[in-house]
């Protein structure tokens, strides 16, 4: 196995400005590159945790939309919607290249249904000139310059694990453990039927921390513990304190009716 392929890697942040740059390399949507604007080169790919989308070149946004539309005729190339809920629909994996591996992401964290239908998370990306982002940065430059790449949003955030190590100035990236399909390796994959994308069902996943809840197994023996050995009867042992409450609270009138009754002839 590849070093790479079990699940955690390392990149060293490219500036030291309170941004964290990563090194694209190509872009894949339906087994089709949209990497179009830099295509034989590399970009720059900036990691904005505030981003609900991924923002792209514009000639590879309109070939990533060209590329949809060839699929999937119902596609709204303006709003980029599809008229019903995603789960309608096979877009297929999001493939980034990124300093030598391949990250997969699911349709799963790059769409998402707004009021019956599928709404694509990815617009133009529009923060690489000075009136967009006039920021400058600590060295003097400006901050536009790094930013005519790719910037990846939570759709890239959701499908890893990420780490940001302020004090050596890395970015790590590892496998989650309920991926829904979204993986690092460093093979790119030939054909769609290689990629195991699990049964996604909203009703039992957990969308804040992208995790499955589970359901109970009807095969279980609800009345057995781990250990093969009969649980206790918890619907008997609460009847049984209720009897015994009841029985103390009689004994404890009878017994106050005792006393007085103890005192009456006493005092007679």
């Amino acid at each position: 196995m590849h070093p790479k392929d079990r699940g955690f890697t390392l990149n060293k942040n490219l500036i030291d400005d309170g941004k964290w740059l990563l090194v694209m390399e190509d872009v894949d949507l339906l087994h089709t590159s949209v990497y179009t604007t830099f295509e034989g080169k590399k970009c720059n790919a900036v990691i904005a945790t505030a981003l609900k989308t991924i923002k792209m070149p514009v000639e590879d946004f309109k070939l990533m939309k060209q590329t949809l539309k060839k699929e999937i005729e119902e596609l709204d190339e303006e709003k980029l919607t599809l008229p019903k809920a995603c789960s309608n629909y096979n877009i297929g994996d999001l493939t980034l290249k990124i300093a030598g591996l391949y990250y997969y992401i699911p349709q799963l964290f790059d769409t998402e249904t707004v009021h019956d239908s599928c709404q694509l998370l990815f617009e133009i990306n529009d923060e690489a000139t000075e009136s967009k982002d006039a920021i400058v940065t600590d060295d003097g430059e400006e901050d536009a310059k790094t930013n005519d790449g790719y910037i990846l949003g939570q759709p890239f955030l959701r499908a890893f694990m990420i780490f940001l190590d302020f004090e050596i100035n890395e970015i790590g990236f590892a496998n989650k453990l309920e991926d829904y399909g979204a993986i690092i390796t460093s093979e790119k994959r030939k054909d769609i039927a290689d990629i195991k994308t699990p049964d996604f069902d909203d009703d039992h996943v957990d969308a804040d921390q992208d995790t499955i809840i589970p359901e109970e197994d009807p095969t279980v023996n609800k009345d057995v513990g781990p250990d093969g050995k009969p649980k206790p009867n918890q619907g008997m042992n609460e009847k049984n304190m209720i009897v015994l409450i009841s029985f103390l609270s009689i004994i404890g009138c009878s017994l106050c009716l005792l006393i007085c009754c103890c005192r009456k002839k006493t005092r007679g």
